[in-house]
């Protein structure tokens, strides 16, 4: 079983997969708070094809912006994210890409938790669509 992604049955959210330990029938996923383990068959595969972004089928679809947070400091880059989500919303943006970096994890961990809170972003995910799939956050604007 080759699998990269899943989605946790009931949970919105893909996430990417660590380690498949098929002696014990689990799966250990990433998640904002860390690895965890979940049984194969509370889980759903998802393809890597199932991620990428559609392709816009006319010009009317909004464009996406970008925001490279790298080198800053946690409440350095929160703010530059707000502006940047702020800046977004009013350009009339879909999506939002928010570069983080991989480091510690720990500005990633802070970005996500100012998205789950801010009332102008619907959903959000790792972006796996890029050369260094784990240093960017894909986020879908309301």
């Amino acid at each position: 079983m080759e699998a990269q992604f899943l989605k946790i049955r009931g949970r919105e959210r893909i996430y990417p997969v660590a380690r498949i330990h098929s002696d014990t029938q689990e799966v250990v996923v990433e998640t904002e708070i860390g690895e965890l383990p979940f049984p194969i068959a509370s889980v759903e595969f998802v393809s890597l094809e199932d991620l990428r972004p559609r392709v816009p089928q006319s010009f009317e679809d909004r464009p996406t912006s970008e925001v490279d947070l790298h080198g800053l400091t946690v409440e350095e880059g929160l703010s530059v994210l707000d502006r940047a989500v702020e800046n977004a919303v009013a350009a009339g943006s879909s999506h939002l890409l928010v570069i983080h970096g991989k480091g510690s994890g720990t500005l990633r961990l802070a970005v996500w938790d100012y998205l789950r809170k801010d009332p102008r972003i619907g959903r959000f995910a790792l972006d796996h669509t890029s050369l260094d799939p784990t240093g960017a956050t894909r986020v879908d604007l309301l």
